[in-house]
C-alpha cells in the first residue's frame, strides 16, 4: 500500500514540476484610467500583454506609443496592435503589446492617446463572416486630406477572447481605373458565427504630418523598413498610403500592411515604418506610393 501511495505521489509531483516549466500563454490586463494615459511596463520575451482601453462603443478611438527604455540587442522589436476584443461580457478596444522572441526582457513606457469628436467619412453596419476579408469603400483616394482612424463596434456578444485579424486602411483600384480608399475587416477565422457590427471611419485633419514619404514598392520588397525618427521622442503615429497612379491601366497591387514600430539597431531604439506588398501572385514588378506619417503626442492630441 505504501510502495503504491509513493508512486502516485511521485508521479503527481513530477506533473506539477513539468506543469511549472511550460512556457505559459501569460496576458497581463490592465484599464485605461485617464487620457492621455502612460504607463511602465517590463516586457518579458514572447508574451503578449493586453491592456482595456475602454467600451468597443464608447464612440472613441486610440492612438499609442511605445518608448523603451534601455537598450537592447540588435534587430529586436517591438509588435503592438489596437482592436475589439470580447471579454465574456462585453467588446473592449484593446491594446496588444509583444516583445517576440529571442530577445531579452524590455522595459517600456507606453502612453494611450483617445481621440473623440473626429469628422465622420464613413458609417457602416454590415455582417462579418467569421475569417473573410471584407472590404468598405470610404471613398476616393484624392477627396480628402489627413489620416484615416477607424472605429469597429461589435454589436451582439460572442465566445470569450474573440477579437479579429486585420483591421486595415489602404487604397485599392477596384473599378473605374482609379484608387479608392478602402477599410478591411476581417474577424479571427475560428469566431463560431457571423457577427453584426457598426463600422466608423474618422478623419483626422489636424495631426501634425512629421514625414512626407515616396517610395517605389517593388514585388519583392517583402517588409520594407524606413525609419521614422528616435523613439525617444515619444510619438504615436498613424499612415496614410496614397497610391499614386503608374499608367492607363492600374496595376493589380496593394499594400498587405503597413505598421511602425520600435526597433533596436545596435545603437538606438528607431520608431521604424515597416510595408508589405499584397498580391504577390498577380502580374506586376513596382508601383509608387506617398506614404504620409501623422503624430500624436501630448501636442497634439491633449
Amino acid at each position: 500500500m505504501k510502495t503504491q501511495f509513493f508512486k502516485v505521489l511521485t508521479a503527481a509531483v513530477i506533473i506539477v514540476l513539468l506543469l511549472s516549466i511550460l512556457p505559459t500563454p501569460a496576458v497581463q490586463t490592465v484599464g485605461a484610467k485617464s487620457s492621455p494615459w502612460n504607463f511602465h511596463v517590463t516586457l518579458k520575451p514572447g508574451i503578449w500583454y493586453s491592456f482595456h482601453l475602454g467600451p468597443s462603443d464608447s464612440g472613441a478611438v486610440h492612438i499609442a506609443d511605445i518608448t523603451p527604455l534601455t537598450k537592447s540587442t540588435d534587430g529586436a522589436h517591438i509588435q503592438s496592435v489596437i482592436k475589439p476584443k470580447y471579454d465574456g461580457s462585453e467588446w473592449n478596444d484593446t491594446l496588444e503589446v509583444l516583445l517576440p522572441e529571442p530577445f531579452p526582457k524590455q522595459q517600456v513606457l507606453i502612453t494611450v492617446y483617445t481621440l473623440r469628436g473626429l469628422e465622420t467619412r464613413m458609417d457602416v453596419t454590415d455582417v462579418l463572416h467569421p475569417g473573410v476579408w471584407q472590404g468598405y469603400v470610404i471613398g476616393r483616394a484624392s477627396d480628402t486630406t489627413g489620416p484615416y482612424l477607424a472605429d469597429i463596434d461589435p454589436l451582439e456578444a460572442s465566445v470569450k477572447g474573440a477579437t479579429f485579424e486585420r483591421i486595415y486602411i489602404h487604397p485599392e483600384a477596384p473599378w473605374e481605373n482609379r484608387f479608392w480608399d478602402i477599410l478591411r475587416v476581417q474577424t479571427k477565422p475560428s469566431l463560431p458565427g457571423d457577427l453584426d457590427v457598426r463600422m466608423r471611419v474618422y478623419l483626422a485633419p489636424r495631426l501634425p504630418l512629421v514625414s512626407d514619404l515616396h517610395i517605389t514598392l517593388r514585388k519583392d520588397d517583402l517588409w520594407t523598413g524606413l525609419i521614422i525618427g528616435p523613439s525617444s521622442l515619444k510619438r504615436g503615429y498613424v499612415v496614410r498610403a496614397i497610391s499614386l497612379d503608374p499608367g492607363p491601366e492600374i496595376l493589380p497591387s496593394d499594400l498587405n500592411q503597413y505598421i511602425i514600430q520600435p526597433e533596436f539597431d545596435g545603437r538606438t531604439w528607431n520608431d521604424v515604418l515597416r510595408i508589405q506588398a499584397g498580391n504577390q501572385d498577380a502580374d506586376w514588378e513596382q508601383v509608387e506610393y506617398n506614404l504620409k506619417v501623422y503624430a500624436c503626442d501630448r501636442k497634439s492630441c491633449p
